[in-house]
């Protein structure tokens, strides 16, 4: 309700009309790449950009009917514009950002690209503290499913609270995905152990765990790891989780030749995934 009074300027909507969001209405499934984010501080505060976007990916990627692409076949094309990365990638909007950290306060921002109309049809700017870091990526996927007019049916996971926790796991996967010799991956296990050390309740970083176990040779660890994680998964009635346990349990499975049991385990994270809805997960799991 806004205020009404004589000596009070009641603002007139016609006035704001070109500064107003429009959001997706075209009856096409909406479709989207987001580029990861620039980092504009210290090369070692890197891990911070890439980690938030690769989560923001996932969060988009599991929200429903929207199609986004994956962060594989964007890196392949670092080099080309927005248009031609849209064109690429066959999608209509193109989202890019930058990301600042001076001390213990993140400088952030965002634009929303449309190729089809060829405009950035939403941009915003804004600054959070580092105890804030949990959320970042939840704002900024709010921000872009409400502009693409995108409603999750459901909360999709558990979220950390414990920011040292969060900043540890983005560590450790920004090393993983990136590493260049036998010792990073060593490093980033130090870090993903350091994270679950300070939040057990961590089952995404238990299952990037599991999964690293598995690269350095111990298969039973690993599928043991994933068992308990999907035990842990239903306490938290972390459905999103459960099915991932699922779903990389039944990868694991499927390469060691066992194939009934992987096949077990991807019906059951299929299940779950076709409940929340989270459609370009379940297009993954039956890839597999």
């Amino acid at each position: 309700y806004g205020l009404k009074g004589d000596k009070i300027t009641e603002p007139n909507p016609i006035e704001y009309q070109n500064d107003k969001v429009t959001v997706h209405s075209d009856d096409e499934i909406p479709s989207i790449a987001i580029i990861p984010f620039r980092n504009k501080g210290k090369e070692e505060d890197a891990f911070y950009a890439y980690g938030i976007c690769h989560d923001l990916i996932k969060d988009c990627s599991g929200a429903g009917i929207i199609r986004v692409a994956s962060l594989e076949r964007i890196e392949e094309l670092d080099d080309l514009s927005v248009e031609k990365k849209a064109k690429k990638l066959e999608v209509r909007y193109i989202a890019t950002g930058t990301l600042w950290k001076m001390d213990n306060i993140f400088q952030l921002s965002i634009e929303l690209y449309d190729s089809k109309k060829s405009e950035v049809i939403w941009s915003d700017n804004w600054q959070e503290n580092w105890d804030n870091l949990p959320t970042i990526k939840g704002s900024l996927s709010n921000g872009l499913l409400k502009v693409l007019d995108i409603k999750p049916k459901v909360e999709k996971q558990f979220e950390t609270t414990n920011t040292q926790a969060y900043e540890y796991f983005l560590k450790g996967k920004h090393k993983f995905e990136k590493r260049e010799h036998t010792e990073d991956i060593e490093i980033a296990r130090g870090f993903i152990n350091r994270a679950i050390e300070l939040d057990d309740n961590l089952i995404y970083a238990k299952n990037m765990l599991a999964k690293i176990i598995y690269m350095q040779g111990d298969v039973k660890k690993s599928l043991d790891m994933y068992g308990k994680n999907i035990e842990q998964a239903r306490v938290l009635n972390d459905d999103y989780s459960l099915a991932q346990s699922y779903k990389y349990k039944g990868g694991e499975l499927w390469e060691e030749s066992k194939y009934e049991e992987a096949l077990d385990n991807f019906s059951d994270a299929l299940t779950i995934f076709k409940k929340l809805d989270s459609r370009h997960d379940m297009i993954n799991t039956l890839n597999n």
